[in-house]
């Protein structure tokens, strides 16, 4: 099943010194736009007449947004403030990923207003647009699913077998020898949380072994899956590969 989001119920956020204050009714926010410079290195060297390059500096470019202009509102006037002063803000974008607020994946970034257009239509509603430069980097980080605690994978006929490496926290794909012999294992995983647990897309118990899953000759690629209710999900790759 897929796991898309609808961007309703994204927030642009300024930290106004003591809280993150939202501004109020946008429609659209994008960015930011991301991109690298390039420096051709070419040189008689250079194979096939062809020209060479090398990525240079990064630029995290700009972020627009455009909304319903309310000319009383305080979070709309303060744009018009920090453009006119050239203040560089704190801000975030903070995406619909999960209910909670505290929960959601978000675009942490300083940056500072560079243009603002507002429209006054006949038979629509004033609008407010703005452009924002990045002054810097741009983080995106997400409220993770906590982590497995136990993953052990089990031969049909070899029994246990050996992660490599071993299994740790923060440590998310694994490889796996299977005998000839273990033409099916299993999956067990445990969590300290009551999150759920999904292995190839079916629901595991923690401490419960999975269904048995097929093993054909050579490399088997097995997803496990947790979901804390309202987080990021976490993913774990295991590649069983079984000897002929």
């Amino acid at each position: 099943m897929t796991e898309a989001r609808l961007g309703y119920g994204t927030l642009i956020q300024r930290w106004s010194g003591a809280a993150w204050v939202t501004v109020a009714e946008q429609v659209t926010v994008g960015g930011p736009s991301l991109s690298s410079d390039d420096v051709e290195v070419t040189n008689h060297d250079s194979p096939n007449s062809t020209k060479e390059y090398i990525p240079a500096l990064l630029d995290t470019g700009e972020v627009s947004f455009n909304g319903n202009f309310i000319p009383s509102n305080a979070s709309q006037q303060q744009l018009l403030t920090d453009q006119v002063n050239r203040t560089v803000s704190d801000w975030q974008i903070v995406l619909p990923d999960a209910v909670a607020e505290a929960n959601r994946t978000r675009w942490s970034f300083e940056g500072y207003i560079k243009s603002i257009d507002f429209s006054y239509p006949t038979p629509t509603q004033m609008t407010i647009n703005a452009t924002m430069k990045l002054a810097g980097t741009a983080t995106l980080a997400s409220q993770y699913s906590d982590d497995l605690t136990g993953l052990v994978v089990t031969g049909s006929d070899s029994g246990a077998l050996t992660l490599v490496p071993a299994f740790a926290g923060g440590v998310y794909s694994y490889g796996v020898s299977a005998a000839t012999s273990d033409v099916t294992c299993t999956i067990t995983p445990t969590m300290a949380t009551a999150a759920e647990i999904k292995v190839n897309g079916v629901v595991v118990a923690t401490g419960v072994p999975s269904g048995p899953i097929a093993l054909a000759v050579g490399p088997n690629a097995i997803a496990v899956k947790t979901r804390d209710t309202d987080k990021t999900p976490t993913y774990y790759a295991l590649y069983v590969t079984r000897d002929d």
